[in-house]
């Protein structure tokens, strides 16, 4: 992670799984995503797996298999392209083989740019997962686990990289970032740049990730040319 601090502006290069697949050797970043989790807890009645008929089960591990297929299913029917929708984390008590649960806890990570369309989307998902809940006779309950809004990069900036970009003859394309960086912290307070180059085979933020020095030295050679131009 490099940056350039003088005159109070920021520029990073980090490395970006998208890239890999469009074979684009440098992203301009126009914005980072904003977040939102939630976390469901569904609660139905614990009891043994082979004395317990299926039509007198309430089970929340069933209504929350439900619930993440329907996450998905919101998600990917939105019209928003740059929306996603992840259910990373999932606890079941009493996690036991032979029990059904009593209950159930998952988060779900909805991302966008446009903070209108998570808040949408959050809303979707709560309320169809209350459905899903009383068909069962399931009890739902949903908390806010974190927010963190979106944030924009630096016009003047991003201009001044791709810039650089065509002219040292590197192809270069505006994206987004999916993750959050310092950046988004950093640019509602000064100007922020953001330059990211390919992970091979796709892998991000994973121990996997790794990046070709031919794309490295890509990144490295643009990030001087506009550490030099906003330094002179």
């Amino acid at each position: 992670l490099c940056s350039c601090t003088k005159h109070g502006r920021f520029c990073w290069v980090r490395n970006m799984s998208y890239l890999n697949t469009k074979n684009i050797p440098i992203g301009v970043v126009q914005s980072i995503t904003g977040i939102k989790v939630l976390r469901f807890t569904l609660n139905g009645i614990s009891n043994h797996a082979g004395a317990t008929p299926m039509n007198l089960r309430y089970d929340p591990l069933v209504a929350a298999a439900e619930a993440i297929t329907t996450v998905e299913k919101i998600v990917n029917e939105h019209e928003s392209n740059n929306l996603v929708g992840t259910v990373g984390k999932i606890h079941c008590t009493p996690n036991v083989s032979n029990v059904i649960p009593d209950e159930v806890n998952f988060t779900v990570d909805i991302r966008d740019v446009d903070m209108n369309c998570i808040e949408e989307v959050c809303l979707a998902i709560t309320q169809e997962i209350q459905r899903i809940g009383e068909r069962r006779s399931i009890q739902v309950a949903v908390n806010i686990v974190s927010t963190c809004r979106s944030s924009f990069m630096s016009e003047t900036l991003t201009n001044l990289i791709l810039q650089k970009s065509q002219e040292l003859g590197i192809p270069s394309r505006k994206m987004r970032s999916g993750a959050v960086h310092d950046a988004a912290v950093l640019a509602p307070l000064v100007p922020v740049g953001f330059i990211f180059i390919p992970s091979i085979d796709g892998y991000s933020h994973s121990p996997r990730e790794k990046t070709s020095f031919e794309d490295i030295e890509k990144g490295c050679q643009l990030l001087l040319e506009v550490v030099k131009a906003v330094s002179a």
